[in-house]
């Protein structure tokens, strides 16, 4: 059996969404997000290194990191998302 028929037979309520090029438009909105994400801490004078969807910052600097992830975040998307520090 070929593999994206196999995909659609397992995951029929949401293979078209697959198929759609909506995951394109979510790998760049949260490039967006991340982008401003970096910027904002940049104003703030904390330096960030990106990796993946996180941010590495100074230890005493992560609740500042982490309201400007939950800010931005809702800006772009107006959903308040759940960040965890580690």
């Amino acid at each position: 059996m070929d593999v994206l028929k196999a995909v659609e037979q397992k995951h029929a309520a949401i293979y078209p969404l697959m198929t759609s090029g909506i995951g394109m438009q979510l790998f760049r909105k949260e490039s967006d997000i991340l982008v401003d994400v970096l910027l904002t801490l940049k104003t703030q004078r904390i330096t960030a290194l990106p990796i993946h969807d996180a941010v590495v910052v100074r230890d005493d600097q992560s609740e500042k990191a982490k309201a400007v992830m939950l800010k931005v975040f809702k800006e772009h998307t107006g959903i308040t998302p759940d960040v965890t520090l580690g």
